[in-house]
């Protein structure tokens, strides 16, 4: 089951309108890992006004949860989309840039070579911790190798 929780940070999810409040977020994670089902979160670094002490809080919480499996992605603002309108149109090529790779909108005061910084150390934090590699490995099926490594490598995971 996989979760758009996108931060950490109650009020990041508030100017985003998200109308998702971070209990429920952990409440639900708790449920559907209770039950069996495998439990994916999707994050998102950059959104308005992010900080270095809002990312820490999303770090926070997507470590104390059982999410099974997380991808942590940059902010792509789509063409349509509210955020799209305040932020994305007038300095966005939108077809020209990877989804999800690049950025397109910069908070204040994180720069894009933080944010992928970023984005490689919270995939490490989370997925290399013994317990969730060996859960991680189990889930692997050999056709999906490819597919993995290719991941690692568009999102330079270890660089």
């Amino acid at each position: 089951m996989a979760f758009g929780i996108e931060s950490g940070s109650q009020k990041i999810l508030d100017n985003i309108e998200k109308k998702t409040k971070l209990d429920s977020v952990r409440s639900a994670v708790e449920m559907a890992h209770k039950v069996g089902l495998i439990t994916q979160g999707f994050i998102i670094f950059g959104l308005p006004g992010e900080t270095r002490e809002t990312i820490a809080e999303t770090m926070k919480l997507v470590l104390s949860i059982p999410l099974d499996k997380t991808q942590f992605l940059l902010l792509d603002i789509l063409p349509g989309s509210k955020l799209w309108e305040k932020y994305g149109h007038a300095d966005i090529d939108y077809f020209k840039k990877r989804s999800y790779q690049e950025t397109g909108y910069l908070p204040s005061d994180l720069s894009a070579e933080y944010l992928k910084k970023i984005r490689g150390q919270a995939f490490r934090k989370f997925h290399l911790r013994p317990k969730q590699f060996y859960r991680i490995l189990k889930m692997i099926k050999l056709g999906q190798l490819k597919v993995i490594f290719q991941r690692i490598q568009d999102f330079s995971i270890f660089k």
